[in-house]
């Protein structure tokens, strides 16, 4: 037998960039035993028999791959989130007149990326997000990049470059974290928020941050720089949304249009001793939520949005998932022209809590009060 196509020996691939398999025929033998491992597990043993070609052709093994790509999260920090089994080794044994075995890495990633694209390249040089490496923010947002990391790469230093404005323009230069414990295929989500950058930068008094750009340095390796723009348009309506995107980590994202609340009552009536009379019913609170204006970019990017499993909202000057949602709509139009986009999406609480006795909780401000407001 000959090998035609392979995943690489050492190789890493994206989820779904995992090559074919190919083999063809060259002796005597009337088929092969094929083994996918996953670390020492066999999790797909058959036998195939070769074509009326002579071949015999293996797809889509990140089919098989993705079930066994699960996030288990550690907090190290407020700051720091520390990712294992999203990026994890498997291996193809193949064994016919001989046995060959390859085994290569494979990382997470519900998108296809462009074909030839070296995913080992790539992950060194990038932040694991399918936006390209400029985000518009505010200053109240949370902001999340993660890469992978390797035990090569030695301690990790995260830099920081601000740019802002307080009647005169600076420019100041620093770290955010350094000193990252590092070993093989872990991803680390890092907190970039304005507030974190500007902390570490020492702001006070009046200032308006123009920009920020990070990036990482180890032994060897230097990312590309993340840029991030704040947006100081006084949005009516904002809804602050946290997510896990295609690569399976967290990532959030402001809509900036309008809002809407729609309640409805789905009731069930029968006749009983003459009256009518509820038998059953569904209280449903649903969201409409617009996007505002946004860029090709960020709406090829917000697909991930659109498909993803987590969603929940967040709360301006908290940290993590405030309450999980669920869309339950969406509407997307693009007509291609240069025109402005947006899309539309409804969505509702997860959790079916919709009579809440809280407000007398709140006190004299109500949940869209700025808690970094000084």
């Amino acid at each position: 037998m000959t090998i035609t196509q392979s995943p690489a020996h050492g190789g890493t691939y994206f989820l779904n960039s995992i090559p074919d398999l190919v083999i063809t025929k060259t002796g005597t033998e009337s088929g092969i035993d094929f083994v996918l491992r996953y670390g020492n597990e066999d999790i797909l043993s058959e036998n195939y028999v070769y074509d009326t070609d002579n071949s015999i052709r293996i797809r889509e093994l990140g089919s098989i791959a993705t079930s066994y790509l699960k996030a288990i999260t550690t907090v190290v920090n407020e700051n720091l989130l520390s990712v294992t089994g999203l990026i994890s080794q498997f291996s193809v044994v193949i064994t016919g007149e001989n046995a060959v075995t390859h085994t290569f890495l494979v990382l997470k990633c519900n998108a296809d990326m462009p074909a030839g694209l070296d995913a080992s390249a790539w992950i060194s040089a990038n932040f694991l997000s399918r936006i390209p490496r400029e985000k518009r923010t505010a200053p109240n947002r949370n902001e999340y990049l993660s890469f992978v990391s390797k035990s090569a790469y030695g301690a990790l230093t995260l830099h920081y470059r601000l740019v802002y404005d307080n009647g005169t323009l600076h420019e100041v230069s620093g770290t955010l974290f350094s000193t990252i414990a590092q070993a093989d295929n872990i991803i680390h989500t890092i907190n970039v928020s304005p507030a974190k950058i500007a902390a570490a930068a020492n702001l006070s008094g009046t200032y308006r941050v123009l920009q920020y750009d990070v990036w990482i340095t180890g032994t060897g390796l230097e990312t590309n720089r993340y840029t991030f723009l704040p947006d100081y348009s006084p949005y009516r309506d904002k809804t602050n949304l946290v997510f896990v995107n295609s690569f399976g980590v967290l990532e959030t994202w402001t809509a900036t249009g309008r809002t809407l609340l729609k309640k409805t009552n789905d009731i069930s009536l029968a006749n009983i001793e003459g009256n009518y009379r509820k038998t059953s019913q569904d209280f449903i609170k649903e969201n409409s939520l617009n996007s505002g204006f946004i860029s090709d970019n960020e709406m090829e990017w917000l697909d991930d949005i659109l498909l993803t499993d987590t969603l929940g909202t967040y709360k301006p000057g908290t940290s993590g998932m405030d309450e999980e949602i669920t869309m339950t709509s969406i509407e997307v139009e693009n007509s291609g022209l240069n025109e402005l986009q947006g899309f539309k999406v409804t969505y509702r609480k997860a959790k079916n809590n919709h009579l809440e006795f809280a407000a007398a909780a709140r006190g004299i401000f109500d949940e869209t009060f700025d808690e970094t407001f000084s």
